[in-house]
């Protein structure tokens, strides 16, 4: 299904007037007479010649090179007055206004370039039409540059900005290797919908995750957090976009070659679970060293029982060795990564290419984890003095070795067996035939995860490929075009293999027949613009207007195959299979979009733009194909005011920006569904012609400075509403269907970002720099049409993102009040509607700090004592037992919920870089200040009377509880969510770089440099969450963080040693 054609008419008249014209007048102009400007560029430090510096006439574009000795020559200037801009990667942006060019003569200039010690010194280009200086920019663009990230995070290029942006946060979904990343920036803007958002690596629009995008060539990332700033991408940037730049190439001199080699070679270590109990719950007798029954008579340990869950205390010693069965199935692995790079710089030519293998081994026995192998190639090319050429292509094949699924294609249950495990059970006890022993423990039901490991098959391949061409022509000094394409085609196969004969489950100890599965996807997807440039002078004010047209493919293809009932053993193949099955998917998606963009520079003091934009997409319902954005945004720089006068303060700038930007529907979101069968045909979902994105406003108020010189600060305010929420309804059941996507509902957010970047000390011996980054968010539903609870989540009005999630447990007296403080009570109002208020005198808050019935004259350290434990009593028909937490209810007995968890709302990130002659040193440090995550390891842990809070040895008798203290607590609800906030040691490293004299005396006096370090990655978590990582699950499922366990792959961290050889 395809928009409308209205923006063809903008493709096929205007832009080709526009060429046509600017072709007649630049002939004309050539003729015209022309001068040339020349001159020389050095260091400011140093004073040496500065090769690869950019000379351009401002708002016309590249003019030139400057060459090894410094020196650089722009020919055929028209004659006029212009502004010539000098820049290089590194260096400060430099001006010189009101140069004169006469014909026929030759202007001389020269230009002094300080190097870019602050971000805000650099150019950004993200979220705007032509690169600018951080400090011209009208929206707040963050920026990460190969400078300030000396050691990158291996893998994954997103994570890169982990703890080093303000308003950002990313989680990995589970530790394993090639695992993908989420990442939320600012707060939700969709209640139902996952607000990922857009990223682009080299001007390629990415169609799918970022697993597969290598990091180790990154030149800068640019983040724009908001719809603000992101309104030039329109319908699919609600949620910010990232923007990647990868080597090209342009740092080098003048006709320099340069091969780099780096390779990285260590092992990762899991984090896991400390202080598992030591002790159980079983009856023994008087000497502990003997299980018995109810009437005290010996038993086996396979026999062993214990008291009623009310009566049972895990204080017991175990009368057997003990196992570290986490230990057994989880170990160090291997880690390496190996780079090599050529790049090369010439005056109408530069390049870099980049190969790349990965290997991270993982954490888990007998898993062969993660391979990557990649090459990347950038160039760019200016010819025939008004073209300039860039094209990039990157490829990658990887191939992980997946935890083994379930037979019926669940998710792996290895870490959930793993946890319950019995303490004095071995799991590496093996068979006769040298197999681990499939169930270990006859008293629970329950599978080694060894044994399931290595009894099936599952792997995963992916290739990626993006490719980009990028064409810009510059005829004359008021006009330009530009033409860009991209692709991205990402392919993903998977097979899963149970040999015949492998029993199904714990339950079924019969074999079975054997299942071969085979899954591939395929990720289609281009994108290409064209876009025209008008650019015009008067006096002081620089005005530019572009015109862009866009269109985006997208094609989504799956298939599975699936066959069970295999004939033979060992033939992996569906042709060996009685049973067969397959089924397919395609998804066709088209965008247009059109958009108009004017610049205004008056001064250098007075910046501006106003863009509007206009989507249209098939993915939005077929009568409501089109949807308008638009962007104001301008910025005041005070310091450039003649009467600013203020000492030490060089740069303050006031920005405002306002726009807008959308979240799109899935592909079958509009569509009316029917589902087929064996019993027949029936209705699915009720299709929805007048479906829309989702519609986010962003206000952004920025304050910037830089400060002696070395000191930058950036202080943004933002907050974003939006409407027209995407949620999945029920409908009237005279339509024959069950639910239908509407819009419907209002989701509000606001944060504050700080960022303060210093260069603390510079000297030719030692140089100290340091980033700090603050930020503080919230977010809550401002209206929801139909308010209800669905699984663990509750939509409705007023409910914030940082409610808890699931069930809500007692832990004060105002939550059974029904006249107190509403901030305490549930969705619904007070538990029970408030009918336990006048019975208050019965309930105390215990040492846990949950509110509990103890009775009349009765305290909650006596149940020990008095033989309180098991009893109960009954108020207005809700009961209530003995010393046990209460799950906050409704009136009507349903458990009271809330959305999306305790997300992280505040924190902050500390990096320093330090330079003490030839030693260079690391340090990231990234903070959360709140927020909870849900504990899986501690949930599963506790179903199985394993929780390590259920150890009750060492206690006093007054504080011990029963195994159905924590029981009551099971499923998960709030007492699994536990405090969230962390402070994370990210990245260490220490390096050594050897001077020319150490080169020749060890025979590499060939190679420019050669540096040696060490580095450790995700090294030390500080933290009161029980599990093993607090920062682990999707940020963007409106759920909260899950912690690693029970079916997460615990977070790893990394110790490499590294090798840098330069020539």
């Amino acid at each position: 299904m395809k928009p409308a054609s209205r923006p063809k008419v903008l493709v096929r008249l205007v832009v080709p007037a526009l060429l046509a014209v600017a072709l007649l007048l630049g002939a004309a102009e050539v003729a015209a007479a022309q001068g040339t400007i020349t001159g020389t560029v050095r260091d400011g430090e140093t004073l040496a010649p500065l090769s690869a510096v950019q000379i351009s006439l401002e708002n016309r574009g590249v003019g030139g090179l400057s060459n090894p000795s410094g020196a650089f020559t722009i020919e055929g200037v028209p004659s006029g007055t212009y502004t010539v801009v000098a820049q290089r990667i590194g260096y400060q942006l430099l001006r010189q206004e009101e140069v004169e060019v006469t014909a026929g003569s030759t202007t001389t200039l020269e230009f002094v370039l300080q190097p870019a010690v602050l971000s805000l010194q650099g150019v950004v280009a993200t979220g705007l039409i032509d690169p600018v200086e951080g400090t011209r920019s009208p929206v707040t663009v963050a920026q990460v540059t190969r400078e300030t990230m000396p050691v990158t995070v291996a893998g994954s290029a997103i994570q890169n900005l982990q703890g080093r942006i303000p308003g950002l946060q990313i989680n990995r979904l589970s530790g394993e290797p090639g695992e993908e990343v989420s990442v939320m920036l600012r707060t939700p803007t969709s209640v139902v919908m996952e607000g990922e958002p857009l990223v682009i690596v080299d001007g390629v629009i990415l169609g799918s995750g970022t697993a597969n995008i290598e990091s180790m060539d990154i030149e800068s990332i640019e983040v724009i957090k908001g719809a603000a700033a992101a309104s030039l991408y329109g319908s699919r940037a609600a949620a910010g976009v990232i923007s990647i730049t990868t080597a090209r190439g342009q740092g080098l001199g003048i006709g320099e070659t340069q091969f780099s080699l780096r390779s990285e070679m260590g092992f990762s270590q899991p984090y896991t679970m400390e202080n598992l109990p030591s002790h159980h719950y079983f009856l023994m007798d008087p000497s502990q060293t003997q299980y018995v029954d109810v009437d005290g008579n010996p038993v086996s340990r396979d026999a062993r029982v214990s008291a009623v869950p009310s009566l049972a205390f895990m204080d017991q010693p175990y009368p057997t060795p003990l196992f570290d069965n986490i230990g057994t199935v989880l170990r160090p692995g291997n880690f390496q990564t190996h780079t090599f790079s050529v790049a090369q710089n010439t005056a109408e030519t530069n390049f870099q290419l980049t190969v790349n293998r990965y290997r991270e081994e993982g954490a888990v026995e007998n898993n062969d984890g993660y391979t990557r192998n990649s090459f990347r190639i950038n160039l760019d090319h200016r010819f025939l003095g008004a073209f300039a050429l860039a094209t990039s292509l990157y490829h990658s094949r990887d191939d992980r070795d997946n935890l083994a699924q379930t037979p019926t294609g669940g998710s792996s249950a290895l870490f959930t067996e793993m946890l319950r495990a019995p303490r004095d059970v071995d799991l590496q006890l093996k068979d006769d035939d040298g197999e681990y022993t499939r169930i270990p423990d006859s008293s629970i039901a329950f599978e080694n995860p060894l044994w399931t490991e290595t009894s099936r098959e599952d792997d995963q391949q992916r290739i990626r490929t993006l490719a980009s061409f990028n064409l810009r022509w510059e005829p004359i000094n008021w006009f330009s075009a530009m033409a860009n394409i991209s692709y991205d085609r990402g392919d993903e196969s998977s097979r899963f293999y149970l040999p015949k004969g492998t029993p199904l489950s714990v339950s079924q100890e019969l074999p079975s027949d054997g299942i071969i599965q085979y899954e591939e996807n395929l990720n289609d997807t281009w994108n290409a613009e064209a876009q025209a440039s008008l650019r015009r002078t008067f006096g002081l004010l620089n005005a530019r207007t572009t015109v862009r047209g866009l269109l985006e493919s997208n094609v989504v293809e799956e298939r599975l195959a699936r066959g069970t009932n295999l004939f033979v053993s060992g033939v992996p193949r569906i042709n060996a299979a009685k049973d067969r099955h397959a089924e397919s998917l395609q998804e066709d998606i088209k965008a247009l979009g059109y958009l108009v963009d004017t610049a205004l520079d008056y001064d250098g003091k007075y910046i501006g733009t106003v863009l509007v934009r206009r989507d249209g997409s098939s993915l939005f319902g077929p009568d409501n194909r089109w949807h308008t954005y638009y962007r104001v945004a301008g910025a005041y720089r005070i310091a450039e005011e003649p009467w600013f006068n203020v000492p030490n303060v060089d740069e303050l700038k006031l920005s405002y920006a306002i726009g807008t930007a959308g979240g799109r529907p899935l592909f079958e979101h509009q569509f009316e569904t029917w589902e087929v069968s064996e019993a027949g045909v029936s209705m699915g979902v009720l299709g929805n012609r007048e479906l829309r994105p989702e519609h986010t406003t962003e206000q952004e108020v920025s304050v910037e400075a830089i400060l002696f010189g070395r000191v930058g600060i950036d202080l943004t305010r933002a907050w974003h509403r939006t409407t027209d929420q995407l949620d999945f309804r029920r409908v009237p059941a005279f339509t024959g269907f069950s639910n239908q996507w509407v819009n419907g509902g209002t989701m509000v957010g606001h944060t504050t970002e700080l960022t303060v970047e210093a260069q603390v000390l510079q000297t030719p011996d030692v140089n100290w720099s340091m980033i700090f980054v603050a930020d503080q968010s919230k977010g809550k539903i401002e209206s929801w049409p139909q308010c209800r609870t669905v699984s663990y989540r509750y939509y409705c009005g007023g409910v914030e993102n940082n409610t808890q999630w699931s069930g809500l447990y007692l832990t004060r007296f105002t939550q059974l009040d029904p006249e107190g403080d509403t901030r305490y009570h549930g969705p619904e109002g007070p538990h029970h509607g408030g009918k336990a208020w006048p019975h208050q005198d019965q309930f105390q808050i215990n040492d846990d700090g949950y509110l509990v019935w103890v009775g009349e004259g009765n305290n909650y350290w006596e149940g020990m004592e008095k033989d309180l434990w098991g009893t109960s009593t009954t108020i207005d028909g809700f009961r209530y037992d003995w010393g046990v937490p209460i799950q906050m209810q409704d009136e009507q007995g349903t458990r009271q919920r809330a959305i999306m968890g305790r997300m992280p709302t505040s924190g902050f990130g500390w990096i320093n870089n330090l330079r003490l002659g030839r030693i260079s040193l690391h340090s990231q440090v990234d903070v959360r200040l709140d927020g909870t995550a849900h504990c899986a390891a501690c949930s599963t842990l506790a179903s199985t009377n394993d929780y390590p809070l259920m150890d009750q040895s060492g206690k006093p008798d007054g504080l011990k509880k029963p195994i159905a203290y924590y029981q009551a607590m099971t499923p998960p609800g709030s007492s699994f969510n536990m405090d969230g906030m962390y402070l994370k040691l990210r990245t260490l490293s220490a390096s050594y770089s050897f001077g020319e004299e150490q080169l020749r005396r060890l025979r590499l006096g060939a190679a420019e440099s050669v540096t040696f370090g060490l580095v450790a990655r995700n090294i030390l978590t500080i933290t009161s969450f029980p599990g093993p990582d607090p920062e682990v699950g999707n940020l963007n499922d409106r759920l909260p963080s899950t912690g690693a366990g029970a079916g997460d792959y615990p977070r790893t961290r990394t110790l490499t040693a590294e090798l840098s050889v330069t020539f």
